[in-house]
């Protein structure tokens, strides 16, 4: 009994399904109609829509020639992790360096900031609605690293009425500047603080030494008029001065122990004289040191340096900071030929398939309507 169920169960599903294929069959006027009205829609919509192309560029790390500039002075400032330590007292560090992962850094966080890309449009007289709009939903960072190298590759997207290759690779080239003239602006800044750090050392070196010799001339004046009372001209030694004056012993024959000192005054006027003299034509001059004269050379080739940057403006401050460069562009940005939107293809093909299932569907519901009716 259970089998014979089974068996009509069967039969009749078949006659469903065959009937479900002749009632599809019989609608393929309302199935063709409905396949052309959502081709026809697809298409209109594929070539009504504005293109959206994208372009990218991608960038690595700068070699280090490229920051030798501001690298010419050896010794840096400590680099930790993304962030520059400026030390509280200049004299910790001797001098500034700029390391390519530092300079690269700089430079994604600033083209990845919306206020930087409303500057440059503003900067670069671009009639742009909505700046942070446009560069939250039509700019892509993506960032690796290979090896000493790290790379960022920049998307943009815009319409076909635009030139958005040429925007990207602008706004890359303005932002390179801008993390550039950031770096140099530091270096001119520690440079200024370390030549006034050096001046300083070198004034209190100078001070030093002045006080020092004008010690010592205190010190013979005071041994020339002890001399003199003792009428002691030429150098002599304490026995030799007591038996021009009578004396059996030395006036210092009493004194005992290896620690003692001659008395100045007993190297006699001519000589003392003569030391004082050489000493107050040194200070009359202008006293100087190995260490002095090292301090000097140092002061000497910062303020060249410093005058390098301050001195020069135009095309000729251009010229020199153009060999400055803080990214390696190995990608420019260029306009495809091809849009990433619409995808007409993707397009024609979602549209014959929604219009064939909708003609189905409606054949169905169709029949469903007749059956109920009936």
């Amino acid at each position: 009994m259970a089998g014979k169920e089974e068996t009509n169960n069967l039969e009749s599903n078949e006659i469903d399904l065959v009937e479900l294929f002749r009632t599809i069959l019989r609608g393929w006027k309302i199935i063709f109609v409905s396949l052309v009205f959502f081709t026809c829609a697809g298409l209109l919509y594929a070539f009504l829509k504005t293109p959206v192309y994208q372009s990218s560029t991608r960038i690595i790390t700068a070699d280090s020639a490229n920051l030798a500039a501001l690298n010419q002075f050896q010794s840096p400032w400590q680099v930790m992790g993304n962030d520059l330590i400026k030390p509280n007292n200049i004299g910790q560090y001797e001098n500034y360096n700029v390391s390519p992962d530092y300079a690269h850094y700089r430079f994604k966080e600033r083209v990845g900031s919306s206020q930087n890309f409303q500057k440059f449009a503003i900067e670069s007289d671009l009639k742009l609605q909505n700046t942070n709009s446009i560069f939250s939903n039509s700019f892509d960072f993506s960032e690796s690293k290979s090896g000493d190298y790290s790379s960022l590759t920049i998307s943009y997207r815009y319409a076909d009425d635009t030139q958005g290759a040429n925007l990207l690779n602008n706004y890359v080239a303005w932002t390179a500047g801008q993390v550039r003239n950031e770096l140099v602006d530091n270096f001119v800044q520690f440079n200024d603080l370390k030549i006034n750090e050096l001046e300083s050392k070198r004034s209190l070196l100078k001070e030093k030494l002045i006080s020092e010799r004008e010690a010592r001339i205190f010190e013979l004046e005071q041994a020339i008029q002890t001399a003199r009372l003792l009428n002691i001209k030429e150098p002599t030694v304490p026995q030799e001065l007591g038996r021009q004056r009578g004396s059996n012993q030395g006036l210092y024959a009493g004194v005992q122990g290896n620690d003692w000192q001659l008395p100045l005054y007993f190297m006699g006027v001519n000589v003392l004289g003569a030391e004082k003299e050489i000493i107050q034509q040194q200070l009359d001059k202008g006293l100087s040191s190995e260490e002095i004269r090292d301090l000097g050379q140092k002061i000497t080739e910062r303020q060249r340096v410093d005058r390098s940057y301050k001195e020069i403006s135009g095309e000729s401050k251009e010229r020199q900071l153009a060999g400055i460069k803080v990214i390696n562009i190995v990608d420019a940005a260029y306009r495809p030929a091809e849009p990433i939107e619409p995808n007409k293809r993707m397009i024609l093909f979602l549209a014959i398939c929604i219009g064939g299932m909708a003609g189905v569907l409606a054949v169905i519901v169709r029949r469903s309507i007749r059956l109920n009716k009936s």
